[in-house]
């Protein structure tokens, strides 16, 4: 069964991850260059109190506001399955924000049927605000992924397609 998501409802969608960049880069800069704690993972990688908090803390708002989404958080997995789900990287670049390096940030995606519809990014010191395509429907491909061309600060840019990934 396909989702589908009409421009209103993407719309608040849009502003609610808004909302949780706007969470995530508080509770991040909160622990920014401070001696936050450090685990290592099973798969070698550093995790922090920070990436633990934002990702719990992003998870429970979405589970309170929209209960029937799914979630996968990088730090404590999930389920997204069928209809409209939430993929959260707390802190992309945790050896940056270790190392006190702004290089770092809160990924967002919002994915209808396991295709992605959008997505929005909390970079370090610096907003970005979810990408707004008013056209875009839960059948329509999101530009700028895997080598297509896309729009960046009024830039046309491309992105390289790695290998082992769908070109689709």
């Amino acid at each position: 069964m396909e989702s589908q998501v009409n421009a209103d409802e993407l719309r608040a969608l849009s502003a609610f991850a808004g909302e949780l960049a706007d969470i995530a880069r508080d509770k991040a800069m909160h622990y920014f260059r401070s001696d936050v704690e450090i685990a290592i993972k099973s798969d070698a990688t550093p995790v922090t109190r920070a990436d633990r908090e934002i990702e719990s803390k992003l998870r429970s708002l979405i589970a309170n506001r929209y209960p029937h989404h799914g979630f996968f958080g990088e730090e404590s997995g999930g389920s997204i399955g069928a209809g409209l789900g939430w993929v959260i990287d707390p802190i992309d670049g945790t050896k940056s924000f270790i190392c006190g390096v702004p290089l770092f940030g809160c990924l967002i995606a919002l994915l209808a049927d396991g295709k992605p519809v959008r997505y929005c990014s909390e970079i370090g010191e610096r907003i970005s605000r979810p990408v707004s395509f008013d056209d875009l429907s839960t059948s329509a491909p999101v530009e700028g992924w895997f080598g297509r061309e896309s729009i960046f600060r009024s830039m046309e840019v491309s992105s390289r397609a790695r290998s082992g990934r769908s070109q689709q």
